[in-house]
């Protein structure tokens, strides 16, 4: 339910009292936080595949906090460390410089180089100095006069969001094309100081000119770390994502403002399991239990050959939260990759320590050819913003803020090789040190070589591009040479006939640098579109684009032909089409004609194309000649009839409506005649029950557009909204009627109300909503009892109660009520509903009326909100709180915007991608819509979570004690253990309730089922609790008791029981021995009558056994009385 996923989950220690009696209230104090490992230690606690080892590279005091880092051409490791997280400090957040000042090959100086900095978070080589994002700023700095403090520094952009640390602007990496890439996870205004220009970033990451001060739009949107492979391809990622691919740039897709796109990534490994340290994953590797990322940062390919064979694919991901680094291996799928867990790791990660301090949040192929590791070494890596305030009083959100360490992994039989350095070298020199494995070397010789051009460096890069022993190297030099000016034909030819086909789509893509001028790389690039790599072809389709020629749109056309359908594919071709939109209609227009199909999804942003480059005069023979190749109406398919639909709209939106079709102006006469018989055909496809739904879903596409029969098709399309339709039927239907247009709308689709089902009722709210004219008109159906009140849910609500016409604000308010209170308030009064208990099943009900239309599980419902099973803080305070008070905190990319659109639309929802041409935004029910910024007048963000306050309306407490029960147990699947039989509860006769170790549902590590002690022993993880499920048959406060065994030399362990709205925590005192058992009340609970869940875990890892426990009893306290 929550809107907030936040980056990194907290693990924090919390200690209230012994065992033997609650803590007194009002007297909970900050307790200490058990420290980390020594760095000797934490080393030794990091495990790594046999045949690997992790060296510790620098610890603190030389390095605290690191998030980020990056080397210099000489060497030097720059590091930026985030000392100010998560609330700020004064003196800020420091850039430290390490040197090797006696070349032994270890880092044994370190300096200051400048402080007071904002939440830095990112660095990067540049110049003589360094690049750091620091929120509000991107700031270049360097040391002027050689004593290793900043002396000069410079504000480069200016403007970005100062929200979250977690989620602010981050980089960098360095671009094969020269421009610097920085993730952008919450946006901002932007200013280049340098040039005075202004970008509204959001929803996309940046490309960067820093010595130009150039600054735009680049394709996808990551929140922490945009890095780059060998072969120019971009990872990003959030927190619950490993990775994406970015597939197609944003500069591509702006080439073509007719075509609407706003993907650009792909997902590449979807299962988000993962295997920290502490599991015994020999013994309990059941995936249903496995945790899931919610910190996943720094995608990070690996870029050098020293890991091994195997590792030329491998993209590492940090997951601070869960102490481990995730391997992934990237396959090729087409134009993208596929991502898979590596072999050998399929229940266990790459990299994953012990230590529940250790926090790896960057990841990077070092110059030595070994992957290096931030630890920013922190007891809590979460921002207060998600941690309830209860909890964050008695924590130190602070503890480990001296600390911090980098790590390198390499192989045990091969030593990382020396960092070498780069800054002595002149042009020659450089090109000649490009041509290895390591991908840091060949990124720093190339942006030497662009800092200071050296004419003599040219003829050796084209040497480079054709010669270098590593196909890596080619590439690189290409682009290098692009850079410089000094690509040519010739080496783009002899580049294009390479055996690796990364090294020719290199030949393509940095070829584009030569377009449109160079008639022979055209032509060369001609030669590659039936390349047997899909990547090269995919590469030829965006170049082809930049070159006007005919024979390039040919090209396109035969390339959309034989892609299969691929999506991506589409994209390309369609981003390339504008000069060549006219050529390919004609070519596939020829070869339907031929009796070929015309492919779907193709003709409607070609005919758009075309039609912006021939203007209206042009209009009318596009239509002819889309027209002329079509089948006949009696022949007509579904394929034929969408087809019309696209032309139809397509041409109302270059201003020839079919309603004017028959002007003389328009020159379109005989074409408005001809279509009556492919309308005539529609409606009997449409309403011909028996036809395939496919069919009738087409046919109801060209319903509602010939004006002289617009009452017969809106009386046609009224009866396909009765329940006996298929739901495409009904909401092609919908979007029909809406087309129409006219005061009549609100009627049709309200007439039926009662027989519609919940999802048509939505869709008709939506569309209702979407018309200022028509959010009165079902304000009145409220009124006047056709529309129960009841049955418009709190989304709908919301977006009444925040329309822009007070008018309809003010009816609204009177219709349904104002959202009732502060939302602490409602916190407080339904806070009893912990107390009542619940029914997971009923609670599912309940979800799948009020939470599905934005969450999806286990097949039902649509993916809107966040993925519920990564929840990482199931208590029912916490789920109260994000259930009812949704805004408390909301992050960005889960915030509600409204679009006002140029035909007088008003759409709302997420905003789920962003490019230069249009906008996606994605609202309950999983509809998306795709907004051209052409059609966009205005778009404003509301701040606030698209999950609507106000739920309580809908709820009563029975039925939200219901929902936070199945919330609670959602996804989790216990152990299986001999003797061990989860089971319901029931109480005795005299209403106590005994819930025994054999009946618990058993989680973590290594907590076990003892049969023949009858106990829950080995309670020695921090992840390892115990949960029953239970009724009580009548309400009161009980005793809660518990009948344990732990030998003095282990007691002291601490432990939390939650149940209901209450929770007890203290500390296991020794009873002897662990044959000695001892029972005693630990506190008392307030349950109503029904169904409850109660957990016992461990507050932190317990530094022996926690206890064995054979029993929790829950005991009547007094007499029986209301709940309160």
């Amino acid at each position: 339910m929550t809107p907030s996923c936040p980056l990194l989950s907290w693990l924090a220690v919390l200690a209230l009292g012994v065992i033997g009696g609650p803590s007194p209230a009002g007297q909970a104090s900050r307790e200490p936080t058990p420290e980390g490992l020594s760095p000797a230690e934490a080393t030794a606690a990091i495990r790594v595949p046999p045949g690997f080892e992790v060296e510790l590279v620098v610890g603190e005091p030389m390095v605290r906090d690191p998030v980020a880092f990056d080397w210099s051409a000489d060497g030097r490791l720059w590091v930026v460390e985030m000392a100010d997280y998560p609330l700020g400090v004064e003196g800020g957040g420091r850039v430290r410089v390490l040197e090797d000042t006696d070349g032994d090959g270890r880092y044994d100086a370190s300096t200051v180089f400048l402080d007071g900095l904002s939440y830095p978070n990112g660095i990067m080589s540049w110049r003589d100095g360094v690049l750091i994002s620091c929120a509000p700023d991107i700031r270049y700095a360097e040391d002027a006069d050689g004593d290793g403090r900043c002396d000069r520094e410079e504000t480069l952009y200016t403007g970005f969001a100062e929200a979250n640390p977690q989620h602010r602007l981050n980089g960098f990496a360095l671009g094969f094309d020269g421009w610097v890439h920085a993730a952008d996870a919450d946006g901002g205004v932007v200013r280049s100081t340098r040039t005075g220009d202004r970008v509204t970033a959001r929803g996309m990451d940046l490309l960067l000119r820093p010595d130009e001060g150039r600054i735009e739009p680049a394709g996808g949107r990551s929140q922490f770390g945009r890095q780059r492979n060998d072969w120019g391809d971009w990872f990003i990622n959030n927190n619950s994502v490993w990775a994406w691919h970015v597939v197609l740039d944003d500069a591509d897709l702006g080439r073509n403002p007719a075509f609407a796109s706003s993907s650009t990534t792909q997902l590449l490994e979807p299962e988000t399991a993962l295997y920290p340290a502490s599991r015994t994953l020999a013994r309990f590797n059941d995936p249903g239990s496995a945790n899931r990322a919610t910190s996943a940062c720094s995608p990070s390919p690996y870029r050098d050959d020293l890991l091994g064979p195997g590792f030329e694919s491998s993209l590492f991901v940090c997951e601070p939260v869960h102490n481990l680094v995730h391997r992934m291996v990237l396959e090729p799928d087409g134009a993208s990759y596929v991502g898979r867990r590596a072999d050998g790791e399929q229940t266990s990660e790459f990299l994953a320590s012990t230590e529940d301090w250790f926090r790896p949040v960057w990841a990077r192929t070092g110059p030595d050819g070994a992957l290096w590791i931030a630890d920013m070494n922190r007891a809590v890596i979460e921002h207060p913003e998600w941690i309830p305030d209860d909890w964050e009083a008695r924590i130190d959100l602070r503890a480990g803020e001296d600390r911090g360490r980098i790590y390198r992994v390499f192989p045990a039989d091969r030593r990382p090789r020396g960092i070498a350095r780069l800054d002595g070298l002149d042009g020659p020199y450089l090109v000649a040190a490009m041509d290895g494995p390591n991908g840091w070397r060949r990124d720093t010789c190339q942006r030497l070589l662009m800092h200071d051009p050296d004419p003599s460096a040219i003829g050796p890069l084209r040497s480079l591009a054709t010669a270098a022993a590593h196909p890596e190297a080619r590439v690189q030099a290409l682009w290098t040479l692009a850079c410089l000016g000094g690509l040519d034909h010739r080496t783009v030819e002899r580049a294009t006939a390479d055996a690796h086909p990364e090294v020719r789509r290199a030949a393509i893509l940095a070829g584009r640098s030569l377009l449109p001028g160079s008639e022979e790389v055209g032509e060369t690039i001609l030669t590659l579109v039936e390349d047997e790599e899909p990547r090269v072809r995919f590469a030829a389709a965006l170049a082809l684009g930049d070159w006007p020629d005919p024979k390039g749109g040919r090209a396109l056309a035969g390339l959309a032909l034989d892609s299969g359908g691929d999506h991506w594919f589409r994209s390309a071709v369609l981003s390339s089409a504008r000069p060549h939109a006219k050529t390919m209609l004609g070519v596939l227009l020829e070869r339907a004609g031929g009796g070929a199909a015309l492919p779907e999804g193709l003709i409607a942003p070609l005919f758009a194309s075309a039609a912006s480059e021939a203007g209206p005069g042009g209009v009318a023979e596009i239509v002819r000649a889309v027209l002329g190749a079509l089948d006949g109406a009696e022949e007509a398919g579904p394929a034929t009839l969408a087809v019309l639909s696209d032309v139809l709209d397509e041409a109302a939106r270059a201003g020839r409506p079919f309603a004017r079709w028959a002007e003389p102006a328009a020159g379109l006469g005989r074409e408005a005649t001809a279509l009556r018989p492919y309308f005539e055909a529609a409606r009997a496809i449409a309403g011909d029950a028996s036809a395939p739904e496919a069919a009738r879903t087409s046919a109801v596409g060209l319903l509602a557009r010939d004006p002289g029969a617009i009452d017969r098709d809106l009386n046609l399309l009224a009866d396909l909204l009765r329940p006996q339709e298929a739901a495409p039927v009904q909401r092609a239907a919908i979007d029909a009627i809406a087309r129409a247009g006219g005061d009549r709308v609100p009627g049709i689709l309200l007439d039926g109300w009662r027989g519609h089902g919940p999802a048509l009722r939505g869709e008709i709210l939506e569309t209702l909503l979407g018309r200022d004219a028509w959010r009165g008109a079902l304000l009145d159906a409220i009124a006047e009892g056709r529309v129960p009140p009841s049955e418009v849910g709190p989304t709908h609500r919301e977006r009444l109660l925040a329309d822009q016409d007070a008018g309809i604000r003010d009816r609204t308010s009177a219709l349904f009520g104002a959202v009732p209170g502060e939302r602490g308030e409602v916190v407080g009064r339904m806070r009893s509903a912990l107390a009542l208990g619940g029914d997971p099943e009923a609670g599912r009900a309940v979800f799948l009326k009020s939470c599905a239309p934005c969450h999806r599980l286990e097949g039902d419902g649509f993916e809107v909100g966040p993925d519920l099973t990564a929840l990482t803080d199931r208590s029912p305070e916490a789920l109260l709180i994000a259930i009812l008070d949704p805004n408390r905190a909301v992050e960005a990319k889960y915030a509600s915007y409204t679009a006002a659109t140029s035909d007088g639309r008003v759409v709302s929802g997420l905003i789920a991608e962003e490019t230069s041409n249009a906008v996606a935004l994605l609202r309950q029910g999983g509809e998306r819509d795709v907004l051209p910024r052409s059609e966009i007048e205005e778009i404003a963000g509301s701040g606030k979570s698209l999950m609507p306050e106000g739920l309580e309306q809908d709820l009563d407490p029975r039925q939200l004690g219901h929902l936070i029960a199945f919330l609670r147990e959602l996804g989790l699947r216990p152990k299986e253990v001999p003797g061990n039989h989860p089971t319901l509860v029931r109480p005795s006769e005299g209403g106590s309730v005994t819930l025994s170790a054999e009946t618990a549902e058993i989680y973590g590590n290594r907590l076990t089922y003892e049969p023949t002690l009858g106990n829950l022993g080995w309670w020695i993880g921090d992840d390892d609790r115990a949960a029953w499920t239970f009724e009580v048959d009548r309400p009161g406060r009980y005793e809660v008791r518990l009948d344990w065994a732990c030998d003095d030399g282990e007691g002291g362990g601490s432990y939390a029981i939650e149940v209901g709205a209450d929770r007890i925590a203290g500390v296991v005192p020794g009873t002897g021995s662990w044959e000695d058992y001892r029972r005693a009340t630990v506190g008392t609970v307030s349950l109503g009558d029904g169904r409850h869940r109660l957990e016992i875990r461990p507050e932190g890892r317990p530094k022996g056994a926690l206890m064995d426990l054979r029993s929790v009893e829950l005991r009547p306290e007094g007499p029986v009385g209301e709940t309160p």
